[in-house]
């Protein structure tokens, strides 16, 4: 709405002296008139009172009056209305789509595709004047990043900060995104917008021509984008797309937040996933719109898309900005003129003064009326005005320092003042009068003898201490003897006590101490220098004296040995470099403040410029590198490391300089030059000359040997050359240029990477089986994998021995991927390796037969690697078995009695074919628990084989009362564990199994032992420490007996279940999930013995039969820990949580958890657990029923107030009396019972008790888990949806049946009624998200997560599912 408002309503205040002037001219009118009826009636007087107007005066008084009146209100400066204003331009609209998926961060391209992009869009950018431009990014959707503008530095800052992992939706969708860039071009996209925002103002009117530049490597997932370019077509759009990347691809990579490569993206196979350039379909959609099709791979293609978008018609395009308040104030300029010609018409002829002024004073206002012709309104940012240039100080080096004179220079004294510079030189006399030491000290350094003015100086200081002069004398006489460092703290102290109005002393003392710097630095060179002479030539050598500098008040005096802390003889060069480049650059401050203090001193100039020059060299005397090297007959030829095949070089290049190398390349050999420019060390460069706006422009060519032609590397040098198809054997040049005039360091890498063919290896050819060399073991191989290459070797292994393969590689070009397999004589895999910490392994523990076994070493399709393999021989797995041998039978289990588990029992090894048994008896009450943990680091074999590893436990009938199963190991996993449990069996003898496969089950009851077969006990041997013992077996000890070593740590539990008795009942492992580890089986609560437990055993007689093996199942070798433990009955047995039999002493437990606990006889156990805000929280308990049912309660933080009750679900068998007889495996499958409830969140965070109770004569294991309740499940939605679409089915059936029934439903006023109620509820729906969509769109926010990628979003087929390609 217009309103009236004023900019200066501060300058109303000027109305009151108008009024005031007007008020007082009226009555100096009135009081005018008495005074000439006073003077009388003669002629003089008659005439003059004739000629006095009063009435015209008066008028004329009042029009002063209301001028002054109307000047002031136009001094408020009054605004009405709106002002709207077009600026007019020429030029072509082109949007910018730019893929932003996971693929465009392949790295054929330098430094990667989409970094590559957006170089190209920058210097895109420079070159489009006078048109607009907009940026569409996608992925697996397309969102406007930021419409048409004509500020080309917002699309390059939302380009550097563009991101794959920004995309809300992974993918390629090109075919939305053209649609969206066209949607942007015609207007569409602003439309909506402008809609959404109830803008009214005419938008942008467009130019005749748009064009669209497709930035991609042309990947498309979703196969809509030739159809998009149609409709673009139709509509006059050209798309000019842009192929980014190579033909052969890369692998995709993964890049964390910090930029680092982390690995790459992989199928589900496991095989990497390559991307590479599709240009058939870009060059499809550019001919589609009469576009072109450009391939950027390292070279620019900016001229050539230029060029292209240049050649369009330009069309003129407004811009119209609507600027609010207009000035009005020349609506009360006007009057006021008016007024003020009146008053001139009203003011007598003789009054020719005033008129003169009210004249002068009308043409101003006619001035300001009119606005002056040409007047523009600034919209943003003022123009910044350039700093003036700066000029570089002068390079020449003086050959001498003038040393200034005792009194100012008549300039300085002009500046400073010459009452303060004549005040200054009286005090320094009458201070040589009171002090004769003064006036001697200074005739004693005119005459070359510092070492006696010091003593002079010092002796003047005892009368005045802190006197400036007298500290500057010591000072200078320090300086000339050398001593810098006291030279300088004297001068400091000069400094400090100096007074305001001495300004020559205080240049004297800048001056003193900047020369004084300037000659520490030369001597630090000189002494070095010096001491390299001598260690050179045996002799003793004197340092050079430092030229140019002098000394004020000592012509011709040299510096001796400098005091303080010289540079040592063995310091680096370096370092010493370093060193007096400090003093230099210190030299260069103090006399630059010198200078400040008397600018007209020559001498001060002299020392400055040699000052700077020291600190800050020229590039030419820095660049001492392989220089010269600027001209074709001085190319400097680059050697490389023959194993390395690469060389690298930290350079410095000059203002317009030129480097060049010669590289001699044979045929096949592949090319890579990599240059990365830096800027110059700001400590180097002369803050004079230093210019950060200033770019470093650093480029690399590849030319022929005469120079004359460009081999690789384009008209305009790049970072980066590859040379892969070289045919014949040729010298180059390399060429790198600084196209800028800044200086710059660079490192240049270069390598050579010969053909493959020429640095095969000796065993070569084997590239299949039958090819195979049997090659030496335990030795060290040096080899060679060319791409589309497979290398194989070939050993002889006899029954039972095992295979350990190392190998370790070096990746030249391609995937850094090597795959190590263990084959069969029959070319069957018997291992896979895996890549370990240092290289790959591959482990084959166990040759079923003998014969000649085959290691395969592979690559990706275009690895080229060199690479070492190590071989070498596993020792049969019975040299290395454990201790507890022979328990390969449940007869000769080895029978564990509580004794012998009282301390950590030794590792086992399980080897192929050979089981493990162990016997324990169990008493009334009483639970077993058996562990076993294994580290399969370096064991790779053992990941596919690790789901045959079972542990079992039978009672004396062969009945299965708990087990332990697994699967295959997953990539990464380094361990593995079993644990199988019995809860309080009935008493009787057990039976644990630990098999690896492939050995018949055993048959039960069990036959008594023969007769001549023995029960021993063997004494372990004392511990010692751990050896490297067989190879490839890490942890054993030497001779085949593995060390006794601590037990491995068990593999985390989440949620703890591991094993699922067939009891019924699920087991933890005690102390991990519930149950603690005390009792006679050993633990936290049982004391250590002083010597390991004695081992039984069972000898069997010799012959004894043995059960059948499978050889080509059994072939799990696994060195493993294994845990037995007894937990007794209550109340020793209780669990962990103990005591908590009461609200007050509630355990705590945590959600997503499970515990094994136990509720002993009249026991009551209390838990807690915390619920989070708006948390449900479902609580279940599972136990056996026949041992007594479990009540569950949930109650308050007090434990007062009841939340909620548990219910028990009745088992699927009736229960029945506990007995002996009738407790079995089945019988505890069929009992187990299941209690749980569920509680609600509130708003409030809160603590929950929960209360687990039975009869008193009740005693009974049972499984806690609390956790969050699943989300409804949407079968239901499913259901009705299959439901809705038969229905549909069935109309559209019965339409094409009776098509004129369907017409009469049509005319069914009813049923047009609820139609029309149907679209009204829609329209409604509709207005309220248009609302949501126009506030949220007032905020103009061009971030990817904005409203329009949401709304995108939540319309993609992508929303509830994970794309199938998300690259």
């Amino acid at each position: 709405m217009d309103e009236l408002t004023f900019a200066s309503p501060e300058m109303a205040w000027l109305a009151l002296p108008a009024l005031v002037l007007a008020g007082w001219g009226l009555v100096q009118l009135r009081r005018l008139a008495d005074r000439l009826n006073r003077l009388g009636t003669g002629p003089v007087i008659a005439r003059v009172v004739a000629s006095f107007a009063p009435k015209r005066a008066m008028w004329q008084w009042v029009c002063v009056g209301l001028v002054g009146l109307l000047l002031a209100a136009a001094a408020t400066r009054p605004r009405y209305g709106l002002r709207e204003t077009e600026v007019a331009n020429a030029g072509i609209d082109v949007v910018f789509v730019v893929d932003a998926s996971k693929s465009m961060l392949v790295r054929d391209v330098v430094p990667n595709r989409l970094q590559g992009t957006m170089l190209e869009i920058s210097d895109l950018l420079s070159k489009l004047a006078g048109g607009r431009v907009g940026l569409v990014p996608f992925a697996g959707i397309a969102f406007v990043q930021c419409p048409l503008t004509t500020d080309q530095e917002v699309i390059r800052t939302y380009m550097r900060e563009l991101s794959p992992r920004d995309m809300p939706v992974g993918g390629t969708n090109i075919g939305r995104a053209i649609t969206l860039a066209v949607e942007v071009l015609t207007g569409g996209q602003q439309a909506a917008e402008a809609k959404l925002r109830g803008n009214l103002i005419p938008q942008f009117k467009g130019s005749k021509h748009k064009a669209i530049v497709l930035f991609s490597d042309g990947e498309d997932h979703e196969g809509a984008a030739l159809k998009a370019a149609k409709k673009a077509a139709a509509k006059g759009i050209r798309i000019y797309t842009v192929g980014v990347g190579s033909g052969f691809g890369d692998p995709v990579p993964i890049i964390s937040k910090d930029g680092t490569v982390t690995g790459t993206l992989k199928d589900e196979a496991g095989n990497p996933i390559f991307s590479k350039l599709n240009a058939a379909l870009l060059t499809a959609i550019a001919k589609e719109t009469g576009g072109s099709y450009l391939h950027y791979a390292n070279k620019t293609v900016v001229p050539q898309l230029f060029s292209a978008l240049d050649a369009l018609e330009k069309a003129e395009y407004a811009e119209t900005f609507k600027l609010l308040g207009e000035d009005r104030y020349q609506y009360l300029l006007g009057p006021a003129l008016l007024l003020l010609l009146l008053s001139l018409l009203l003011t007598p002829r003789r009054a020719a003064g005033v008129r003169k002024a009210a004249a002068g004073v009308a043409v101003i206002l006619m001035t300001l009326i009119a606005p002056p012709v040409g007047t523009a309104h600034a919209v943003g940012p003022a123009a910044k005005r350039a700093p003036p240039a700066t000029a570089p100080p002068t390079a020449g080096v003086p050959p001498t320092a003038a040393a200034p004179s005792p009194a100012a220079s008549p300039a300085a004294a002009k500046n400073r003042g010459e009452r303060t510079q004549a005040q200054a030189r009286k005090d320094r006399s009458w201070l040589e009068r009171e002090n004769p030491d003064i006036a001697d000290g200074r005739d004693l350094v005119n005459s070359g003898k510092p070492g006696e003015a010091l003593a002079a100086f010092r002796a003047a200081k005892e009368s005045r201490p802190e006197h400036a002069v007298i500290w500057y004398n010591i000072g200078l006489t320090q300086a000339l003897l050398g001593q810098f460092e006291e030279a300088n703290k004297a001068l400091g102290r000069a400094l400090s006590a100096l007074a305001e109005s001495d300004p020559e002393l205080e240049a004297d003392i800048h001056y003193t101490v900047g020369t004084s710097e300037l000659l520490w630095g030369q001597n630090v060179l000189a002494t070095a220098a010096a001491a390299r002479q001598a260690n050179a030539g045996g002799g003793q050598a004197k340092p050079d004296p430092a030229p140019g500098a002098q000394i004020p008040g000592a012509a011709g005096a040299q510096p001796t040995q400098p005091g303080g802390k010289p540079a040592s003889q063995e310091t680096d060069a370096k370092k010493v470099q370093e060193q007096a480049a400090d003093h230099f650059r210190a030299a260069v401050e103090r006399l630059q403040k010198a200078l400040v203090a008397a600018p007209a001193r020559v001498d001060i100039r002299r020392n400055l410029e040699l000052a700077r020059m020291l600190a800050y060299p020229p590039c030419k005397r820095r660049d001492k590198a392989m220089e010269p090297n600027d001209q074709i007959d001085q190319a400097k030829p680059l050697q490389l490391d023959a194993k390395k095949k690469e060389t690298s070089f930290a350079l410095l290049s000059c203002p317009v300089d030129r480097d060049l190398f010669r590289l001699d390349l044979k045929t096949g050999d592949r090319l890579t030059v990599n240059l990365e420019a830096k800027a110059p060390d700001e400590k180097i460069v002369d803050p004079l000359d230093r210019d950060a706006n200033r770019p470093v422009e650093l480029g690399v060519q590849l030319r022929s040997l005469d120079g004359q032609t460009v081999i690789r590397g384009g008209e305009k040098p790049t970072t980066t050359v590859q040379w892969s198809d070289i045919s014949h054997d040729e010298s180059v040049l390399l060429d790198v240029r600084n196209i800028a005039e800044q200086e710059a360091n660079y490192d240049l890498k270069v390598k050579i990477l010969p053909a493959c063919h020429r640095t095969e290896d000796q065993l070569e050819p084997n590239d299949s089986r039958a090819q195979a060399r049997e090659v030496p073991v335990g030795r060290p191989l040096p080899l060679r994998l060319c791409p589309r290459n497979e290398d194989w070797m070939a050993v002889q292994l006899s029954p039972g021995q095992g295979l350990l393969v190392k190998a370790k590689a070096e990746f030249d070009i391609g995937a850094e991927t090597l795959n190590v397999d263990v084959l069969s004589p029959e070319g069957e895999v018997l291992s896979r390796g895996v890549q370990a910490k240092e290289g790959y392994l591959a482990r084959m523990a166990y040759a079923p037969v003998a014969g000649l076994y085959y290691v395969r070493v592979r690559g990706a399709i275009d690895t080229e690697a060199s690479y070492q393999l190590v071989l070498e021989l596993l020792p049969p797995c019975q040299r290395r078995d454990d201790l507890y041998e022979q328990n390969d039978q449940a007869l000769g289990a080895n029978p564990m009695a509580k004794r012998h588990l009282s301390g950590a029992l030794p590792p086992m090894q399980l080897c192929p074919g050979d089981d493990d048994w162990y016997q324990v008896e169990l008493g009334e009450g009483e639970s077993l628990f058996v562990d076993l943990m294994a580290q399969v680091a370096e064991l790779p074999d053992v990941a596919p084989l690790a789901g045959q590893l079972t542990v079992t436990i039978y009672d004396a009938q062969g009945r299965i009362w708990g087990e332990a199963r697994g699967a295959p190991l997953k990539a990464g996993q380094d361990s593995l564990s079993r644990t199988a449990a019995v809860l309080a069996p009935p008493v009787g003898k057990y039976w644990v199994r630990v098999t690896g496969g492939g050995v018949a089950a055993p048959v039960f009851p069990l036959p008594e032992l023969p007769a001549d077969a023995q029960v021993i006990e063997v004494a372990p041997p004392p511990p010692k420490p751990q050896q490297g013992g067989a190879p490839g077996q890490p942890g054993m000890g030497g001779g085949g007996q593995p060390p006794v070593r601590p037990p491995a740590p068990a593999q985390p539990r989440t949620p703890g279940i591991r094993a699922i008795p067939h009891g019924g009942v699920p087991a933890l492992i005690p102390g991990a999930g519930g149950l603690p580890p005390q009792g006679p089986g050993g633990g936290a609560g049982a004391k250590s013995a002083p010597k390991p437990p004695m081992i039984p055993k069972i000898v069997l007689p010799e012959g004894f039969p043995r059960p059948a093996v499978d050889a080509r199942r059994a072939r799990l070798d696994l060195p493993y820990q294994l845990r037995l433990r007894i937990l007794p009955p209550c109340p020793a047995g209780n669990d962990e949580r103990e005591p908590n039999d009461s609200a007050g002493k509630a355990a705590r437990v945590k959600v997503k958890s499970e515990q094994l606990l136990r509720i002993c006889k009249g026991d009551v156990d209390w838990l807690e657990v915390e619920q989070n805000t708006d948390q449900n929280l479902q609580i279940t308990a599972r136990y056996d029923f026949a041992h007594g049912a479990l009540e569950m309660e949930a109650f308050d933080e007090q434990g007062v107030k009841s939340l909620a009750k548990a219910g028990t679900a009745a088992p699927r068998l009736p229960g029945k009396a506990h007995s002996a007889k009738d407790d079995t495996p089945q019988a505890r499958r069929g009992r187990t019972a299941t209690t749980g409830l569920v509680i609600k969140g509130e708003k409030d965070k809160r603590v929950v008790k929960i209360r687990v109770k039975a009869n008193p004569n009740v005693e009974n294991f049972y499984i806690l888990r609390v956790q969050e309740p699943p989300p409804p499940s949407d079968k239901g939605n499913k259901k009705q949806d299959q439901k809705d679409n038969k229905d549909d089915k069935k109309k559209k059936d019965d339409k094409k049946k009776d098509p004129k029934k369907q017409d009469d439903k049509k005319k069914d006023p009813k049923k047009k009624d609820e139609q029309k109620k149907e679209e009204k509820k829609k329209q409604k729906k509709d207005e309220r998200r248009q609302k949501q969509l126009r506030d949220q769109m007032k905020r103009h926010d061009r971030n990817p997560k904005n409203l329009e990628a949401q709304e995108a979003l939540r319309k993609s087929p992508f929303r509830n599912s994970r794309p199938t390609k998300d690259w």
